[in-house]
């Protein structure tokens, strides 16, 4: 079978990211909600099994999950787990050494705020257009196309495409700063995700019969002049609340308990984390595993500064071993919300390490 990953050069289409698998069955996972496969190697904690079936861990499945984070991230995650949780109990998917395990979520928000909304716009853009790394862009191409294959999500975006502005080299306009315009990103001129574009005055009017646009301080263009913009027919638009609320909604049928007035204040930890502390009676939810998820990760610390993901288990304080807190805290969390939920699910059940989340890991940041 062909094996794709982010960085190989096969993986140039939604077909074949929809599709990817790896050649040795022994280390294929299948995420939750979607048809993607992927390679993932065990934790030093799994215990690897023979090569006729995948991998599996001789850890036991948490007994007690706490998500930090309401929003559309902390409800994508929690609704993966339960779906995971409820397909090994029923024996129908093999997640390792199976017990009991209680999701709970909770949320930094004010408590006066519903826990599945986002603080958002209306309508969240969902596309993989304007990523500066390739990988990363296949990230998001991922993210989209499990937001096309997902039963409780697929029905509620909008796949209008979008348009986009990008000044050409040629330019004569410079930036606010005074710079001339760049070469054009390599999401436009690499392949590997549909674009169409310089786009003529006249397809402009075909895709958006209303818009202006003839900027001000902009020469007039005819309609067969090429401008600077961009159509990208793969992207849409979702209600991200409407998102959050559809996860939470199935997590909840799944078992997941969802707390109100019990925001998040602290994590409890001795050796490794033992709880959340929660408001406003300073109670203690008891948790092996903390998912610290979507803005609750960046209240409790600072967003990337290389505008990538932060994915996967934090260390203890000394740099030594997995703490138990797993982060999940990303800037484009509408577009990978379904996507980094189900596959961090795998990851805290299966007690794997997904081999395309490599570049994203805390531990780039010595943490």
């Amino acid at each position: 079978m062909k094996e794709i990953g982010l960085d190989a050069d096969s993986a140039n289409n939604n077909d074949a990211i929809a599709t990817a698998v790896h050649d040795t069955p022994s280390r294929m996972v299948k995420l939750p909600g979607t048809q993607l496969r992927l390679s993932a190697t065990s934790t030093p904690e799994a215990e690897h099994t023979n090569g006729d079936s995948p991998q599996q861990d001789s850890h036991p499945t948490p007994r007690n999950i706490v998500v930090v984070g309401g929003g559309i991230m902390g409800a994508s995650v929690a609704m993966q787990l339960a779906r995971l949780t409820a397909t090994a109990e029923a024996g129908t998917n093999s997640i390792g050494n199976v017990r009991k395990t209680t999701i709970t979520v909770v949320d930094l928000a004010p408590t006066t705020q519903d826990h599945a909304t986002v603080g958002r716009p209306t309508r969240a853009w969902l596309h993989a257009s304007g990523k500066t790394t390739k990988h990363y862009q296949r990230m998001n191409q991922w993210g989209l196309q499990s937001w096309k294959e997902d039963p409780a999500l697929r029905k509620l975006p909008s796949w209008t495409g979008s348009l986009a502005r990008f000044a050409t080299p040629n330019d004569d306009q410079t930036d606010a700063d005074g710079s001339s315009a760049g070469p054009l990103p390599a999401f436009l001129t690499d392949g590997g995700y549909a674009v169409e574009g310089p786009l003529t005055k006249e397809r402009l009017r075909e895709l958006k019969p209303i818009a202006d646009w003839n900027m001000s301080g902009q020469q007039e263009v005819s309609a067969t002049d090429e401008t600077d913009v961009y159509y990208f027919a793969d992207e849409g638009t979702v209600d991200p609340d409407a998102a959050a609320r559809t996860c939470r909604d199935e997590a909840e049928s799944l078992g997941v308990v969802f707390l109100k007035n019990c925001d998040a204040t602290g994590l409890v930890w001795s050796d490794r984390i033992e709880g959340v502390q929660c408001g406003p009676y300073d109670r203690v939810l008891p948790a092996d595993v903390v998912v610290v998820a979507g803005d609750a990760a960046g209240a409790l610390g600072d967003l990337p500064q290389d505008g990538l993901p932060v994915v996967g288990y934090l260390s203890n304080a000394d740099g030594s071993g997995n703490s138990g807190v797993y982060s999940l805290v990303n800037h484009s969390g509408v577009t990978l919300g379904p996507l980094l939920g189900s596959m961090a699910a795998v990851e805290i059940l299966r007690n794997v390490q997904l081999d395309v989340l490599k570049k994203y890991r805390p531990s780039r940041f010595g943490k």
